[in-house]
């Protein structure tokens, strides 16, 4: 099955490099896989994995997750939602699409985590991401995809950016 797929994938790509990889556990992409915690556990063992870009559709499996792995590998918390939380815990990453169009944003916000000015962060975080995530959930009811999120912030700006893959359509944004 995909479980065992993955599994072999990994194992020969380990064989075949010397290089250290990340896991991804995209399980809200298109097409995308919800890795169990158990085929994480066996991705882990493989001494090529260094890291894993976590996230979960159950926030009680994402916690366990990172309860588990965070002591063995580098976790960047992939959940788009709680880089201050996750931060305390021990993540230390996050996935956003801000950098793209907005990089010193995230820098700041990242110097105040790293302070533990936790107060200031949350403050700074809901000042762009709570209006981020509106424009967001706006954008995903004409199309999908991340690339299209974050093309049209590059834009707003005056920043090249490309086209988005399909099915994501670009002119739905205007």
């Amino acid at each position: 099955g995909r479980t065992d797929d993955v599994l072999a994938w990994h194992k020969t790509v380990a064989k075949e490099t010397q290089v250290g990889f990340g896991l991804y556990n995209n399980w809200y992409n298109r097409g995308g896989y919800n890795m169990p915690l158990e085929l994480v556990e066996q991705l882990i063992e493989i001494p090529n994995t260094v890291g894993i870009k976590w996230c979960a559709p159950d926030p009680a499996v994402f916690y366990a997750g990172m309860q588990r792995f965070m002591p063995r590998v580098a976790m960047v918390d992939n959940s788009l939602q709680m880089p201050l939380k996750t931060h305390i815990m021990g993540c230390r990453a996050f996935v956003s699409l801000v950098p793209n169009f907005l990089p010193e944003y995230i820098w700041a916000f990242w110097d105040l985590l790293e302070q533990g000015r936790y107060a200031e962060a949350q403050e700074k975080w809901d000042r762009i991401m709570l209006p981020f995530a509106a424009l967001c959930g706006e954008i995903r009811r004409h199309t999908n995809g991340d690339g299209i999120l974050m093309r049209a912030g590059m834009r707003a700006i005056g920043l090249p950016a490309g086209q988005s893959p399909l099915p994501s359509r670009d002119e739905a944004i205007t």
